[in-house]
């Protein structure tokens, strides 16, 4: 199945353990990269979006399973071929992709289209650090209060059109730019 995102997850068993073992740790990557950068980077806005969005699925995904379950991805990603592996391996992991389809493939996620406006927010924060840019300037800028844009960018605030505009004009992006970012 193509998700929204310019990246592919497969939805069986093998998808699953490819998630697991690599796939996981390339999006957790590119977030720590990204945010080590500290350049500018349009283009780059998307993919750093994106990761946050699957992330923000596997923390979804790692608070529904049990010890037992998180034993056995341990053992499914680390496994050392001379160790055993542990009590109901087979039963675990049958549960866990079980409930990894549940989180990635059928809950009401942002594959709608919706704008998620804590995504939303941290590539606003980006953009914002990317250019060196205060939140205290950036609230005098748009004529708002500091604490509006630290609620934009903790994802606890929707901005609206306006300010938005003001933002983008500012950064010098389009709002299709900055909101395509956010839709899943």
């Amino acid at each position: 199945m193509r998700t929204e995102l310019s990246y592919y997850l497969i939805r069986n068993f093998q998808g699953f353990r490819c998630f697991i073992r690599e796939q996981y740790f390339w999006f957790r990557s590119t977030i720590e990269s990204y945010a080590l950068s500290g350049r500018y980077d349009p283009d780059g806005y998307e993919e750093y979006a994106q990761a946050i969005y699957v992330s923000e699925l596997y923390e979804r995904f790692s608070g529904i399973i049990n010890k037992e379950e998180k034993d056995a991805l341990k053992y499914l990603r680390y496994h050392n071929p001379n160790e055993d592996p542990p009590n109901s391996y087979d039963k675990a992991i049958l549960s866990c992709y079980e409930k990894w389809v549940s989180v990635f493939f059928k809950s009401k996620n942002r594959l709608m289209k919706e704008i998620d406006i804590k995504v939303l927010g941290q590539v606003m924060k980006r953009v914002r650090l990317d250019h060196r840019l205060s939140s205290t300037r950036l609230a005098q800028i748009i004529g708002v209060d500091r604490s509006t844009i630290n609620k934009y960018e903790n994802g606890q605030r929707m901005p609206t059109l306006v300010n938005l505009l003001k933002f983008c004009t500012l950064f010098r992006i389009t709002i299709d730019e900055l909101i395509s970012t956010s839709l899943f």
